[in-house]
């Protein structure tokens, strides 16, 4: 019959508490999308367990996306706007979170600043309102 293998192990449901669970933060990760969900819209709910998400793992990119997401819906456009780009920060070779960062900032009426993330991913020599650039996702 020979040695059992160990199975993979996933931070502290075996004990090692040197690193989160990845179960734990995605599941609360989940929680909180389902709290801010327009159906169950609350957003108080949300962001306790976001902020518990948070102190398992500060650097997830995700995580301070899904808080600008609840700001946005709590109304509060300029806090979204913060969390977006400190999303943005922790990243800042992706696209993806540099157009939605963008996009907050429009939606908070600071042009000047989405103008400047816009630009971020712009070819050297070319518009960023050139449409065929393959650098600009907008």
């Amino acid at each position: 019959m020979g040695t059992e293998e160990e199975a993979p192990t996933n931070g502290e449901t075996n004990g090692d508490k040197s690193k989160p669970s990845e179960f734990k933060l995605w599941t609360l990760y989940f929680l909180t999308q389902h709290y801010d969900h327009y159906r169950t819209r609350d957003t108080t709910k949300a962001s306790e367990y976001l902020k518990q998400a948070l102190e398992l793992s500060p650097s997830t990119v995700e995580l301070y996306m899904t808080q600008a997401r609840i700001h946005k819906h709590s109304g509060s456009l300029q806090k979204a706007m913060e969390k977006m780009n400190q999303a943005r920060e922790l990243d800042t070779k992706d696209r993806y979170i540099n157009t939605k960062c963008a996009k907050y900032q429009l939606r908070y009426d600071r042009n000047e600043d989405a103008l400047k993330t816009m630009s971020l991913f712009t070819r050297v020599g070319h518009s960023f309102y050139h449409p065929h650039s393959p650098e600009v996702p907008w």
